[in-house]
C-alpha cells in the first residue's frame, strides 16, 4: 500500500501551523485528482469508494468504451495518442470525512479547489 503524504499551512492568528495528512490509496472518501500528460486536462473528482478500486474503475471505464465521465470521454476520443496506464498522473488531494459532506458540499468544495473537468 502507497500513502499519500501531504504538507498543509493553516494561519491561525500569529501562529503558523503545519499538519501532515497521510492516507493510503485504498481509503474511501478522497479528493482526487488526474492530469493527462499529453493534454494537460486535469479531472478532479471525488470517490466515495476505495481509491484503488476507482482507477481501476477507470481503466475499466476506458477499455470498455464506457464514457459516462468526461475523463473516460476525453480517453475514447484520443485512444490512438493517449494511453490511460502512462499518460496520466494520479494525486490524492485529500480525504473528507462522509459524514460532514452532503451532496451540495461536495459541490461547493469542488468549486473552491478549482475543478477543471467533473
Amino acid at each position: 500500500m502507497a500513502a499519500n503524504h501531504m504538507a498543509k499551512q493553516y494561519v491561525a492568528g500569529a501562529k503558523k501551523l503545519t499538519l501532515l495528512h497521510c492516507f493510503w490509496t485504498h481509503s474511501a472518501w478522497v479528493i482526487y485528482a488526474i492530469k493527462c500528460k499529453i493534454c494537460n486536462l486535469l479531472f478532479i473528482r471525488i470517490s466515495e469508494t476505495k481509491c484503488n478500486i476507482r482507477f481501476n474503475n477507470h481503466q475499466s471505464h476506458i477499455r470498455n468504451s464506457i464514457n459516462n465521465f468526461k475523463l473516460s470521454l476525453h480517453f475514447l476520443h484520443n485512444r490512438p495518442t493517449h494511453d490511460f496506464k502512462k499518460d496520466v498522473t494520479i494525486r490524492l488531494i485529500e480525504q473528507i470525512q462522509k459524514e460532514h459532506l452532503e451532496l451540495n458540499a461536495k459541490r461547493d468544495l469542488l468549486c473552491k479547489i478549482g475543478r477543471a473537468h467533473v
